[in-house]
């Protein structure tokens, strides 16, 4: 009797330590519904590989499949750098907020204050750019995207891409009426900021964010640095095959899409650009004040460098080879990111796409679509 007594104790130990180690969200079962959708999207879609981390609340679920090169039928590894897009343009916005913080800027500031000789300078201010609101008219274009996908490595310096959507003043709107997306609202703050500080772009995202956030695999690409570091190829598909876009000049995007980072780096990134960078928390509750785009549903909005989804903050990306979504629940304390390594012309994000059918299962409470 005296073994029986001293065994129970042990047994609920052993036991209180086993259920303790079992996932409270990502239960078998959830991992399992997770796991089918996403080996069903990339087998229909013809998707080269599919990279996803979830996180929620120190929990993780990763699935990582696919081929990273379909040269060398390689498996895509969960860790592999690629091109992040139209995310950079977070990191852009965060650097306008930062520089505000320091008092160097205003987000009221008028672009003539930087940019006398653009049209309608006088009347857009930097708050404009922000929330894509400036009435610009944007020089990424179908066209422009046919010549980029026709000459990957063609080099368009920034001040000429300004100078491209300056052209176009007669297709102007005025300025805070609508909120329409436009590249070229992000290449001209990053004028603005190399104005500013007196650096480059590649100097000031990693002084401001990467190095001091512990960014260890993001970077802003240099002047010919058409190469991803590591194996991980992204593709094209035309008519009946898929073309490798790997290797492209990533700088006809520059502040609104050139930076580099991989998953790790961005379920950090995500989680700082909500929380405010150390800044006032004055600005980042402005930069979260969100208004819907034009001719999309309520649910998506976009305020100063960030985009809302339903429940979650974030921003994707799509460039040629590559699409991406980074977002973060803050009431589920939660990073969703999804990196695909296929992006067409026709600038369809799949990525976004798997966002969007995964939200509805793992935080369907916080979505409206």
């Amino acid at each position: 009797m005296r073994e029986l007594l001293l065994i129970i104790p042990i047994l609920l130990l052993l036991f209180a330590c086993s259920s303790d180690d079992e996932p409270k969200f990502f239960t078998a079962e959830l991992t399992s519904e997770i796991d089918s959708l996403l080996t069903g999207i990339m087998t229909t879609e013809n998707l080269p590989s599919i990279a996803v981390s979830i996180e929620v609340d120190g929990e993780i679920y990763n699935y990582c499949a696919g081929i990273e090169d379909l040269e060398t039928d390689n498996e895509r590894q969960l860790d592999s750098q690629f091109r992040i897009a139209s995310i950079t343009k977070t990191f852009t916005a965060t650097l306008i907020m930062m520089l505000a913080d320091e008092g160097l800027l205003h987000t009221e500031d008028y672009l003539m204050h930087y940019l006398p000789d653009f049209p309608n300078a006088e009347y857009i201010t930097l708050k404009d750019l922000l929330m894509m609101r400036s009435g610009i008219k944007d020089y990424a274009d179908a066209d422009f995207l046919e010549l980029i996908y026709a000459q990957p490595f063609i080099e368009f310096e920034q001040d000429s891409l300004i100078a491209i959507s300056a052209a176009l003043e007669d297709e102007f709107t005025a300025p805070d009426e609508n909120t329409v997306y436009c590249n070229a609202n992000y290449t001209i703050l990053g004028k603005v900021i190399e104005i500013v500080t007196g650096n480059n772009l590649q100097t000031e995202y990693h002084n401001r964010i990467i190095e001091p956030f512990g960014l260890t695999h993001t970077y802003y690409p240099l002047q010919g640095d058409y190469e991803l570091p590591g194996s991980l190829h992204g593709y094209c598909w035309e008519e009946d095959h898929f073309i490798d876009y790997t290797e492209l000049n990533p700088l006809w995007a520059g502040a609104a899409g050139a930076l580099i980072s991989d998953i790790a780096d961005l379920r950090t990134y995500v989680r700082w650009m909500f929380y405010g960078f150390n800044m006032n928390p004055a600005i980042q509750q402005e930069r979260l004040q969100t208004i819907t785009m034009q001719g999309a549903p309520d649910w998506f909005q976009y305020g100063e460098g960030i985009a809302k989804l339903g429940g979650f903050y974030g921003h994707n990306g799509t460039i040629f080879g590559f699409c991406t979504d980074m977002w973060y629940q803050p009431e589920s304390d939660a990073t969703v990111i999804v990196s695909v390594n296929r992006l067409d012309l026709d600038d369809h994000s799949q990525a976004t796409d798997i966002f969007l059918q995964l939200s509805r299962i793992v935080f369907p409470e916080y979505v409206s679509w």
